[in-house]
């Protein structure tokens, strides 16, 4: 492999560990975290729901997500192209969301992709530009039966803010 090559493994190495970044943001409701992620001056297209500053983004995000039920984004295919400090990304995910619709608990599962453009700015890779596209969602009745003590009751649930588990990781 030539250097170049290498440096550029190690690049969308970088900006597909800001996806994974993103996605526990959003599961955690990390407010910190998610503004990590992006520029000070971050554009925002999130599936048309919201076009305008990244920073509106996050607002919005931090409150819908906050006042849901349990969420999970996964992120699978990732596809990354780099052009010098530039580099344009599109990675499939899933996302799922426990939801109420008139009053009626229901668990939607949502396909989209991530259309990012990431910028490496003074040797760090963020997102310049969100852009989201959804392909399709599933909306279902919730039903859930480990809960009801198939598996017992002792179990460590994810939680919402930072107090879940993966905070107290050591991380030395």
């Amino acid at each position: 492999m030539h250097e170049t090559t290498v440096l550029e493994w190690i690049d969308k190495l970088a900006i597909q560990e800001l996806l994974y970044k993103f996605a526990r943001a959003a599961d955690r409701c990390d407010r910190d975290l998610l503004t990590s992620l992006y520029h000070a001056d971050a554009t925002a297209d999130h599936a048309g729901v919201f076009v305008g500053p990244a920073s509106g983004f996050i607002e919005l995000a931090m409150t819908m997500l906050g006042s849901i039920g349990v969420t999970t984004h996964h992120i699978l295919n990732t596809l990354v192209e780099v052009h010098g400090d530039q580099a344009q990304c599109e990675a499939y995910a899933v996302h799922f969301h426990r939801l109420t619709h008139e009053g009626t608990p229901l668990d939607s599962m949502i396909a989209l992709r991530h259309l990012h453009r990431f910028e490496r700015r003074a040797g760090e890779w963020r997102i310049a530009h969100h852009h989201i596209v959804f392909d399709w969602n599933r909306d279902s009745p919730t039903n859930e039966a480990w809960g009801a003590g198939l598996l017992g009751s002792n179990f460590v649930l994810g939680r919402k803010d930072k107090s879940d588990p993966v905070y107290a990781v050591d991380r030395r």
